[in-house]
């Protein structure tokens, strides 16, 4: 099992689930897809003088995201349990041999 590929991806979910939870959702039905205002962090491509008068606070980036793509999330975290799982499975058979012997 790849640990650090595994704690990206756990890092990743946790990056989706603040946008899920944190930010504003607005249907588009002229776009088929959900419109999400992220008001936390900075903008990357502004200049770092001028990035404190353009927080995301301030100015929030708006975003599209489409059915497709909140469904490769959910694929994703899907895959994560199943590693978590299958870790999960192997302590527990450690412990049980050390137990037994």
């Amino acid at each position: 099992m790849d640990y650090k590929m595994l704690r990206e991806a756990i890092e990743d979910a946790e990056d989706i689930r603040n946008v899920l939870a944190h930010c504003a959702w607005l249907w588009l039905d002229d776009e088929q897809a959900w419109a999400v205002q992220i008001a936390r962090g900075s903008w990357s491509n502004v200049p770092r003088s001028d990035r404190a008068r353009r927080s995301k606070r301030i100015f929030p980036e708006g975003q599209l995201l489409r059915a497709q793509t909140l469904k490769s999330y959910v694929k994703g975290i899907d895959g994560i349990i199943g590693h978590l799982r299958q870790l999960q499975s192997a302590v527990e058979n450690q412990l049980l041999a050390r137990h037994n012997s």
